[in-house]
Protein backbone atom coordinates (compact mmCIF):
# COMPACT_ATOMS: atom_id res chain seq x y z
CA UNK A 1 0.00 0.00 0.00
CA UNK A 2 2.91 2.35 0.62
CA UNK A 3 4.05 1.72 -2.95
CA UNK A 4 0.59 2.51 -4.29
CA UNK A 5 0.38 5.70 -2.21
CA UNK A 6 3.81 6.79 -3.50
CA UNK A 7 2.68 6.21 -7.07
CA UNK A 8 -0.59 8.07 -6.49
CA UNK A 9 1.19 11.07 -4.95
CA UNK A 10 3.62 11.26 -7.87
CA UNK A 11 0.74 11.01 -10.30
CA UNK A 12 -1.06 13.92 -8.60
CA UNK A 13 2.18 15.94 -8.70
CA UNK A 14 2.32 15.25 -12.45
CA UNK A 15 5.49 13.28 -11.99
CA UNK A 16 6.27 9.93 -13.58
CA UNK A 17 4.38 7.23 -11.65
CA UNK A 18 4.42 4.23 -14.01
CA UNK A 19 7.38 2.50 -12.37
CA UNK A 20 5.90 3.00 -8.88
CA UNK A 21 2.60 1.48 -9.98
CA UNK A 22 4.48 -1.43 -11.57
CA UNK A 23 6.44 -2.09 -8.37
CA UNK A 24 3.28 -1.90 -6.28
CA UNK A 25 1.56 -4.46 -8.53
CA UNK A 26 4.34 -6.99 -7.82
CA UNK A 27 4.47 -6.69 -4.03
CA UNK A 28 3.11 -9.49 -1.76
CA UNK A 29 -0.35 -8.79 -0.34
CA UNK A 30 -0.17 -11.04 2.74
CA UNK A 31 -1.78 -9.42 5.78
CA UNK A 32 -2.75 -6.31 3.79
CA UNK A 33 -6.39 -5.30 4.26
CA UNK A 34 -7.19 -1.90 2.64
CA UNK A 35 -10.48 -0.63 4.03
CA UNK A 36 -10.47 3.20 4.17
CA UNK A 37 -11.82 5.71 1.63
CA UNK A 38 -8.35 7.00 0.81
CA UNK A 39 -7.05 3.51 0.16
CA UNK A 40 -10.00 2.85 -2.17
CA UNK A 41 -9.24 6.09 -4.05
CA UNK A 42 -5.61 5.09 -4.48
CA UNK A 43 -6.46 1.57 -5.68
CA UNK A 44 -9.01 2.94 -8.15
CA UNK A 45 -6.34 5.22 -9.56
CA UNK A 46 -4.04 2.20 -9.92
CA UNK A 47 -6.70 0.26 -11.83
CA UNK A 48 -7.33 3.26 -14.10
CA UNK A 49 -3.60 3.34 -14.82
CA UNK A 50 -3.37 -0.43 -15.43
CA UNK A 51 -6.60 -2.42 -15.84
CA UNK A 52 -4.61 -5.67 -15.53
CA UNK A 53 -3.25 -4.89 -12.05
CA UNK A 54 -4.61 -7.84 -10.04
CA UNK A 55 -3.21 -6.49 -6.77
CA UNK A 56 -5.17 -3.26 -7.12
CA UNK A 57 -8.33 -5.18 -7.97
CA UNK A 58 -7.81 -7.32 -4.87
CA UNK A 59 -9.28 -10.55 -6.37
CA UNK A 60 -6.92 -13.16 -4.96
CA UNK A 61 -5.46 -12.03 -1.69
CA UNK A 62 -3.73 -14.63 0.54
CA UNK A 63 -4.98 -14.81 4.13
CA UNK A 64 -8.09 -12.70 3.42
CA UNK A 65 -10.38 -15.67 2.74
CA UNK A 66 -9.16 -17.44 5.88
CA UNK A 67 -9.85 -14.36 8.01
CA UNK A 68 -13.29 -13.90 6.44
CA UNK A 69 -14.07 -17.58 6.93
CA UNK A 70 -13.20 -17.61 10.62
CA UNK A 71 -15.21 -14.43 11.18
CA UNK A 72 -18.23 -15.94 9.44
CA UNK A 73 -17.86 -19.20 11.34
CA UNK A 74 -17.38 -17.85 14.86
CA UNK A 75 -18.64 -14.27 14.86
CA UNK A 76 -21.60 -14.78 12.52
CA UNK A 77 -22.26 -18.47 13.24
CA UNK A 78 -22.72 -19.05 9.51
CA UNK A 79 -20.93 -22.28 8.54
CA UNK A 80 -22.35 -22.27 4.99
CA UNK A 81 -20.88 -18.87 4.12
CA UNK A 82 -17.72 -19.70 6.07
CA UNK A 83 -17.29 -22.84 3.96
CA UNK A 84 -17.63 -20.74 0.80
CA UNK A 85 -14.92 -18.38 2.05
CA UNK A 86 -12.58 -21.21 3.03
CA UNK A 87 -13.14 -22.92 -0.34
CA UNK A 88 -12.17 -19.69 -2.10
CA UNK A 89 -9.14 -19.59 0.16
CA UNK A 90 -8.09 -23.05 -0.95
CA UNK A 91 -8.05 -21.74 -4.53
CA UNK A 92 -6.38 -18.41 -3.72
CA UNK A 93 -4.04 -19.42 -0.90
CA UNK A 94 -3.49 -23.14 -1.43
CA UNK A 95 -0.67 -23.58 1.10
CA UNK A 96 -2.37 -21.85 4.01
CA UNK A 97 -3.39 -24.53 6.57
CA UNK A 98 -6.02 -22.22 8.06
CA UNK A 99 -8.31 -22.47 5.05
CA UNK A 100 -8.23 -26.28 5.12
CA UNK A 101 -8.81 -26.47 8.86
CA UNK A 102 -11.65 -23.96 8.56
CA UNK A 103 -13.27 -25.88 5.72
CA UNK A 104 -12.97 -29.11 7.72
CA UNK A 105 -14.61 -27.52 10.78
CA UNK A 106 -17.37 -25.95 8.69
CA UNK A 107 -18.16 -29.28 7.05
CA UNK A 108 -18.20 -30.99 10.44
CA UNK A 109 -20.63 -28.42 11.86
CA UNK A 110 -22.81 -28.88 8.76
CA UNK A 111 -22.69 -32.66 9.38
CA UNK A 112 -21.32 -33.41 5.92
CA UNK A 113 -19.90 -36.82 5.12
CA UNK A 114 -16.25 -37.54 5.90
CA UNK A 115 -15.61 -38.17 2.19
CA UNK A 116 -16.33 -34.49 1.44
CA UNK A 117 -13.89 -33.38 4.14
CA UNK A 118 -11.25 -35.76 2.77
CA UNK A 119 -11.62 -34.37 -0.75
CA UNK A 120 -11.03 -30.82 0.46
CA UNK A 121 -8.03 -31.72 2.61
CA UNK A 122 -6.47 -33.68 -0.25
CA UNK A 123 -6.44 -30.50 -2.36
CA UNK A 124 -3.29 -29.45 -0.49
CA UNK A 125 -0.77 -29.07 -3.34
CA UNK A 126 2.14 -31.08 -1.90
CA UNK A 127 1.15 -34.07 0.29
CA UNK A 128 4.77 -34.73 1.28
CA UNK A 129 5.05 -31.31 2.95
CA UNK A 130 1.53 -31.11 4.31
CA UNK A 131 1.61 -29.49 7.79
CA UNK A 132 1.17 -31.90 10.69
CA UNK A 133 -2.17 -30.42 11.74
CA UNK A 134 -3.60 -31.18 8.29
CA UNK A 135 -2.12 -34.69 8.32
CA UNK A 136 -3.90 -35.32 11.63
CA UNK A 137 -7.25 -34.04 10.33
CA UNK A 138 -6.94 -36.06 7.14
CA UNK A 139 -5.96 -39.22 9.02
CA UNK A 140 -8.94 -38.91 11.38
CA UNK A 141 -11.36 -38.29 8.51
CA UNK A 142 -9.97 -41.29 6.63
CA UNK A 143 -10.41 -43.41 9.76
CA UNK A 144 -14.01 -42.21 10.07
CA UNK A 145 -14.56 -43.24 6.45
CA UNK A 146 -13.07 -46.67 7.15
CA UNK A 147 -10.02 -46.06 4.92
CA UNK A 148 -7.55 -47.26 7.52
CA UNK A 149 -4.71 -48.29 5.21
CA UNK A 150 -4.66 -44.82 3.68
CA UNK A 151 -4.88 -43.23 7.12
CA UNK A 152 -1.93 -45.17 8.55
CA UNK A 153 0.18 -44.55 5.44
CA UNK A 154 0.15 -40.81 6.20
CA UNK A 155 2.35 -41.41 9.25
CA UNK A 156 5.16 -43.25 7.46
CA UNK A 157 8.47 -41.58 6.63
CA UNK A 158 7.30 -38.21 7.88
CA UNK A 159 8.74 -35.93 10.54
CA UNK A 160 6.29 -34.57 13.11
CA UNK A 161 7.74 -31.65 15.07
CA UNK A 162 6.74 -31.20 18.70
CA UNK A 163 4.89 -27.95 19.31
CA UNK A 164 4.09 -26.49 22.70
CA UNK A 165 0.35 -26.70 23.13
CA UNK A 166 0.03 -28.66 19.87
CA UNK A 167 -1.38 -32.11 19.19
CA UNK A 168 0.98 -35.01 19.80
CA UNK A 169 1.27 -37.32 16.78
CA UNK A 170 1.20 -40.31 19.15
CA UNK A 171 -2.29 -39.45 20.32
CA UNK A 172 -3.60 -39.32 16.75
CA UNK A 173 -1.80 -42.54 15.82
CA UNK A 174 -3.29 -44.43 18.78
CA UNK A 175 -6.74 -43.06 17.96
CA UNK A 176 -6.54 -44.21 14.34
CA UNK A 177 -5.52 -47.72 15.44
CA UNK A 178 -8.22 -47.75 18.10
CA UNK A 179 -10.88 -46.84 15.54
CA UNK A 180 -9.57 -49.58 13.28
CA UNK A 181 -9.83 -52.13 16.08
CA UNK A 182 -13.37 -50.99 16.93
CA UNK A 183 -14.42 -51.14 13.28
CA UNK A 184 -12.92 -54.60 12.87
CA UNK A 185 -14.72 -55.84 15.98
CA UNK A 186 -18.06 -54.37 14.86
CA UNK A 187 -17.65 -56.25 11.59
CA UNK A 188 -17.53 -59.48 13.60
CA UNK A 189 -13.80 -60.11 13.16
CA UNK A 190 -12.75 -60.57 16.76
CA UNK A 191 -9.34 -62.19 16.32
CA UNK A 192 -7.84 -59.38 14.19
CA UNK A 193 -9.59 -56.78 16.36
CA UNK A 194 -8.02 -58.21 19.52
CA UNK A 195 -4.63 -58.44 17.79
CA UNK A 196 -4.87 -54.76 16.90
CA UNK A 197 -5.85 -53.92 20.48
CA UNK A 198 -2.87 -55.84 21.84
CA UNK A 199 -0.36 -54.03 19.60
CA UNK A 200 -1.70 -50.51 20.06
CA UNK A 201 1.50 -49.34 21.72
CA UNK A 202 3.98 -51.32 19.62
CA UNK A 203 6.75 -49.67 17.55
CA UNK A 204 6.14 -49.52 13.81
CA UNK A 205 8.65 -49.47 10.93
CA UNK A 206 9.21 -46.09 9.26
CA UNK A 207 7.55 -44.32 12.18
CA UNK A 208 10.21 -43.16 14.66
CA UNK A 209 7.64 -41.50 16.92
CA UNK A 210 6.24 -44.94 17.85
CA UNK A 211 9.44 -46.02 19.60
CA UNK A 212 8.59 -44.10 22.78
CA UNK A 213 5.77 -42.19 24.41
CA UNK A 214 2.84 -44.32 23.24
CA UNK A 215 2.11 -45.91 26.61
CA UNK A 216 0.51 -42.82 28.13
CA UNK A 217 -1.99 -42.50 25.29
CA UNK A 218 -2.79 -46.23 25.27
CA UNK A 219 -3.44 -46.04 29.02
CA UNK A 220 -5.74 -43.00 28.78
CA UNK A 221 -9.22 -43.46 30.18
CA UNK A 222 -10.88 -43.08 26.78
CA UNK A 223 -8.65 -45.63 25.07
CA UNK A 224 -8.86 -48.00 28.01
CA UNK A 225 -12.67 -47.86 28.00
CA UNK A 226 -12.95 -48.62 24.29
CA UNK A 227 -10.42 -51.46 24.55
CA UNK A 228 -12.61 -52.89 27.30
CA UNK A 229 -15.69 -52.74 25.05
CA UNK A 230 -13.81 -54.57 22.29
CA UNK A 231 -12.73 -57.30 24.69
CA UNK A 232 -16.22 -57.60 26.16
CA UNK A 233 -17.81 -57.89 22.70
CA UNK A 234 -15.28 -60.58 21.81
CA UNK A 235 -16.12 -62.61 24.95
CA UNK A 236 -12.85 -61.79 26.71
CA UNK A 237 -14.78 -61.13 29.92
CA UNK A 238 -11.92 -61.18 32.44
CA UNK A 239 -9.68 -58.98 30.32
CA UNK A 240 -12.55 -56.55 29.75
CA UNK A 241 -13.29 -56.38 33.46
CA UNK A 242 -9.66 -55.58 34.26
CA UNK A 243 -9.70 -52.85 31.64
CA UNK A 244 -12.93 -51.35 33.00
CA UNK A 245 -11.71 -51.53 36.60
CA UNK A 246 -8.51 -49.67 35.65
CA UNK A 247 -10.58 -47.02 33.86
CA UNK A 248 -12.82 -46.40 36.88
CA UNK A 249 -9.80 -45.14 38.80
CA UNK A 250 -9.27 -42.24 36.38
CA UNK A 251 -11.31 -39.62 38.24
CA UNK A 252 -9.80 -36.37 36.97
CA UNK A 253 -12.24 -33.91 35.39
CA UNK A 254 -10.79 -34.63 31.97
CA UNK A 255 -11.32 -38.40 32.19
CA UNK A 256 -14.12 -39.08 34.67
CA UNK A 257 -16.78 -39.48 31.99
CA UNK A 258 -14.94 -42.56 30.74
CA UNK A 259 -14.54 -43.82 34.31
CA UNK A 260 -18.31 -43.46 34.73
CA UNK A 261 -19.01 -45.34 31.49
CA UNK A 262 -16.59 -48.10 32.53
CA UNK A 263 -18.24 -48.39 35.95
CA UNK A 264 -21.58 -48.98 34.21
CA UNK A 265 -20.06 -52.07 32.59
CA UNK A 266 -19.16 -53.62 35.95
CA UNK A 267 -21.43 -55.47 38.39
CA UNK A 268 -23.01 -53.43 41.17
CA UNK A 269 -23.04 -50.08 39.41
CA UNK A 270 -24.51 -47.38 41.70
CA UNK A 271 -25.41 -44.23 39.80
CA UNK A 272 -25.94 -42.17 42.95
CA UNK A 273 -22.29 -42.61 43.96
CA UNK A 274 -21.17 -40.87 40.75
CA UNK A 275 -23.56 -37.93 40.59
CA UNK A 276 -21.65 -35.55 42.88
CA UNK A 277 -18.32 -36.37 41.22
CA UNK A 278 -19.76 -35.79 37.76
CA UNK A 279 -21.25 -32.45 38.78
CA UNK A 280 -17.92 -31.30 40.23
CA UNK A 281 -16.13 -32.38 37.08
CA UNK A 282 -18.64 -30.48 34.95
CA UNK A 283 -18.11 -27.27 36.92
CA UNK A 284 -14.34 -27.66 36.66
CA UNK A 285 -14.53 -28.33 32.92
CA UNK A 286 -16.74 -25.28 32.34
CA UNK A 287 -14.33 -23.13 34.36
CA UNK A 288 -11.26 -24.45 32.54
CA UNK A 289 -12.95 -23.94 29.17
CA UNK A 290 -13.07 -20.21 29.97
CA UNK A 291 -9.63 -19.85 31.56
CA UNK A 292 -7.29 -22.51 30.19
CA UNK A 293 -5.02 -22.15 27.17
CA UNK A 294 -6.30 -25.62 26.19
CA UNK A 295 -9.90 -24.43 26.05
CA UNK A 296 -10.85 -26.78 23.20
CA UNK A 297 -9.96 -29.81 25.30
CA UNK A 298 -12.09 -28.60 28.19
CA UNK A 299 -15.04 -27.66 25.97
CA UNK A 300 -14.93 -31.23 24.69
CA UNK A 301 -14.86 -32.63 28.22
CA UNK A 302 -17.74 -30.41 29.28
CA UNK A 303 -19.80 -31.49 26.29
CA UNK A 304 -19.04 -35.15 26.97
CA UNK A 305 -20.18 -34.80 30.57
CA UNK A 306 -23.38 -33.03 29.58
CA UNK A 307 -24.16 -35.45 26.79
CA UNK A 308 -23.12 -38.78 28.23
CA UNK A 309 -23.17 -38.58 31.96
CA UNK A 310 -24.43 -35.71 34.07
CA UNK A 311 -27.49 -34.78 32.01
CA UNK A 312 -28.60 -38.37 31.58
CA UNK A 313 -28.32 -39.19 35.24
CA UNK A 314 -30.13 -36.00 36.17
CA UNK A 315 -32.91 -36.67 33.64
CA UNK A 316 -33.42 -40.16 35.05
CA UNK A 317 -33.62 -38.74 38.57
CA UNK A 318 -36.22 -36.17 37.53
CA UNK A 319 -38.22 -38.83 35.70
CA UNK A 320 -38.24 -41.13 38.71
CA UNK A 321 -39.39 -38.29 40.92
Amino acid sequence: MMAYFRAYCRQKLEMSSAEDYRVASTQPTDYVFPSGDMELTVLRAAVETNVNDANARYPKIPVLDASMGWALLYAQNDPEQALAAFTRGIRNDSRNPAVYLGADQSLSILRRESRERIQLLELYPDPSTMPSELVFELAMNLAEAGEFDHATSLFRNRFFPREEGGTDVRQVWVEVLLQRARSTQRAGNCDPALALADTLGSPQPDMPFTTDGLAGFVASARTSYWLGTIQAACQKTEAAQRQFEATTRRLGAGEIVWAWLAAKELPGFDSSRWTAQLERALKESDFMAESSTFSGWWVYNSAMLKRRAWSRDRSRTRTSQ
